[in-house]
């Protein structure tokens, strides 16, 4: 299979093979492109980065972000008007920390965010929960909690906190929006309370993983 970039530079994978060539040159892989099920699987690392893009893994996910070398992220795109477009951009940011999470339990995600805001925003994994801040191009992981146990956290948010008078959730005060992928994969639901507090979901199919977030009235 041959492999190319918007700069025309091209790269020849052969199934079985560790030798790749890029524009005739050979090249040595870790690992060999494999057959599985109709589909060709090539080492993702290998095959962007030869090709000039940067790949980046997220743990906290497990999510591959892959993006052109010279990739900066506009913060434009978070305050931009349309909220909708400002958080599926908000979520397209690899997500950093220096914490020790409580655990990597999982690919089950939710997203809660506050009401007209789109640069601060909670991760939940059906586990844990991790408040994420938005700034200067950068997701950074505040701190996590467990969802059962307040008494259990990592990072920034001190053990037994309280919501409702913990500065660090200030934002979320009032009702917030909680977006989130249905386990069965395929569709996801958007949950939010109305203008006179009545409890509303919504729901749509999945085709890109930004779909989660949904447009609301």
């Amino acid at each position: 299979m041959t492999l190319q970039n918007k700069n025309g530079e091209y790269l020849k994978i052969t199934v079985g093979s560790k030798v790749a060539y890029k524009g005739g040159q050979k090249i040595q892989m870790d690992q060999a492109a494999k057959n599985q099920d109709g589909r060709v699987l090539v080492p993702i690392r290998f095959v962007s980065e030869a090709l000039g893009y940067h790949v980046d893994y997220e743990t906290l996910r497990k999510m591959v972000f892959v993006n052109s070398g010279s990739y900066i992220f506009d913060m434009k795109q978070i305050t931009q008007e349309d909220l909708q477009a400002a958080r599926k951009a908000a979520i397209s940011v690899p997500i950093k920390f220096d914490f020790q999470p409580l655990d990597l339990s999982g690919v089950y995600h939710e997203y809660s965010f506050p009401v007209g805001r789109a640069d601060v925003y909670i991760l939940l994994d059906g586990r844990n929960e991790t408040l994420v801040e938005i700034k200067d191009g950068k997701a950074t992981a505040i701190g996590q909690f467990a969802d059962d146990d307040r008494s259990k956290t990592s990072g920034d948010i001190p053990p037994n906190f309280i919501f409702d008078t913990d500065p660090l959730f200030e934002s979320y005060r009032n009702s917030n929006v909680l977006f989130m992928e249905n386990r069965d994969g395929g569709s996801a639901k958007a949950i939010y309370d109305d203008e006179n507090g009545k409890r509303v979901e919504l729901n749509t199919k999945v085709k890109i993983y930004s779909d989660i977030i949904q447009k609301l009235p």
